[in-house]
């Protein structure tokens, strides 16, 4: 297990973004950490039937081109293209918060308020509930990942759970702070773990370069993707953390951003501040594209 913290061990070299003339190499023999970053798309994601605005917790970039979010503010998973045409719904049960893919048509989602996983389909872009997994003692799920087949999650205790499709758990490892969001890395196996504050654990992180790690992705290459909530920006980095570039900071209006996700060249992001629950700037999604 590989946590992105605060905290580092290594040297963590900084580096600008690249800058290429058209023309001056074929673009796809480019490696995704030297592309330099374009917004491609930014749209609405709040529905009519919405009651409040939203906060959006969770990310996942779907193959087919479709985006599919969690909303905790309304209780909804919300399942849109990629170029912002909204295509279904599903309310449910509980707050949803960090979502993972299992398939290429079903996901799941953490949940808190009653805490458990949530499995759902997505099939001829409409999306249904699959099963509920149900958590003992209740606890909250917040981050969650999904890989050989079985879940892993962490809980409102700052512990980080194995959970099977039958609901059996095992305590993995326990951390002082809650996991907000995980994800997988095919290439390597290694889970990742994204921890505010963290002392130490296969640390890859470092002081002063994000603040309060928040959503987290890999794309092909092994790079890694890392949201910084209070430090404002978006950075990439090697999977073995020595080399980091900042690809959005708070001059690109990023401005608490909270979910990744990743698909080929291209990137969601979702902002989602608490404080400003009444904002519309926590209803609208950003697309990214690596060129």
């Amino acid at each position: 297990m590989v946590t992105l913290g605060d905290d580092a061990m290594g040297k963590i070299v900084i580096e600008r973004q690249r800058r290429c003339r058209p023309g001056d190499i074929e673009y796809l023999s480019v490696p995704l950490s030297e592309r330099r970053v374009k917004e491609i798309g930014k749209f609405n994601v709040k529905t009519p039937s919405d009651k409040s605005n939203c906060l959006i917790r969770g990310v996942v970039y779907l193959p087919y081109k479709q985006i599919i979010l969690s909303d905790f503010n309304n209780q909804k998973l919300k399942l849109f293209t990629d170029k912002g045409q909204y295509l279904d719904e599903l309310t449910i049960r509980g707050d949803p918060c960090d979502l993972c893919l299992v398939n290429n048509n079903t996901v799941a989602v953490a949940v808190t308020s009653p805490g458990g996983v949530r499995v759902v389909k997505v099939e001829g872009s409409k999306l249904s509930l699959s099963s509920e997994i149900n958590m003992p003692n209740g606890k909250d799920c917040f981050g969650i990942t999904h890989t050989d087949g079985r879940f892993i999650v962490g809980t409102d205790g700052e512990d980080v759970y194995s959970v099977t499709q039958d609901g059996a758990t095992e305590l993995l490892y326990k951390y002082n702070y809650i996991c907000h969001c995980l994800t997988h890395d095919p290439v390597k196996g290694d889970t990742l773990v994204s921890v505010s504050n963290i002392k130490r654990h296969t640390d890859v992180m470092k002081v002063g370069v994000v603040r309060d790690v928040t959503g987290i992705d890999v794309d092909r290459e092994g790079n890694i993707y890392v949201c910084g909530y209070s430090s404002h920006n978006v950075v990439q980095m090697s999977g073995d953390g020595t080399h980091v570039r900042e690809l959005l900071t708070s001059s690109d209006e990023m401005e608490h951003p909270w979910a990744i996700a990743v698909r080929d060249d291209t990137f969601v992001v979702t902002s989602c501040n608490p404080w400003k629950s009444k904002s519309a700037d926590n209803n609208c999604i950003r697309v990214f594209q690596l060129f």
